[in-house]
């Protein structure tokens, strides 16, 4: 083998180890980005219950505006995420037509900018609804956690 054929052979080794980085990336983006979906999909779910459970509690009426937000918020989160999905497919058709990977193609930041919306719209969506409930409805304080000697012994069974 001569020093030509040795170079092209490392050329091609080199090239499939960054190919298959490459796809090894790429799925776990796809992976992580379908977490975003699911994680705002469900908190709407969730949130979609709540709000089914207390649509006729009078005493929780001004806490509903706050539930309706925030399934807001995360219907939104679920929208941007989705997206990501078409703005991956441009920046592969992008790849292709140009070869131009990465931060030279101009799909690549948009990704990461949909999923961050996203993931804001999960926190900010549940965050307006826990603001709401501390605020809005009427809880009764936490119980004492103080606890006497005499309970302890009878607890732990030594008497």
């Amino acid at each position: 083998m001569d020093d030509r054929e040795y170079e092209l052979r490392v050329a091609e080794l080199k090239q499939r180890k960054w190919e298959a980085e490459y796809q090894a990336k790429g799925d776990l983006e796809a992976q992580g980005f379908k977490g975003i979906v699911f994680i705002n999909g469900g908190a709407a779910v969730a949130l979609g219950a709540l709000l089914q459970a207390l649509v006729n509690k009078p005493e929780a009426s001004a806490f509903l505006p706050f539930v309706l937000t925030g399934i807001a918020f995360n219907i939104g989160g679920v929208a941007l995420a989705s997206v990501i999905f078409w703005v991956r497919y441009m920046q592969g058709l992008y790849e292709k037509r140009h070869n131009k990977f990465f931060r030279d193609n101009p799909w690549w930041p948009w990704r990461w900018y949909l999923a961050t919306a996203s993931l804001a719209c999960f926190v900010i969506g549940l965050g307006i609804v826990t603001w709401g409930g501390f605020t809005r409805l009427n809880l009764n304080p936490p119980p004492s956690l103080h606890v006497s000697a005499s309970a302890l012994v009878l607890w732990w069974g030594l008497s």
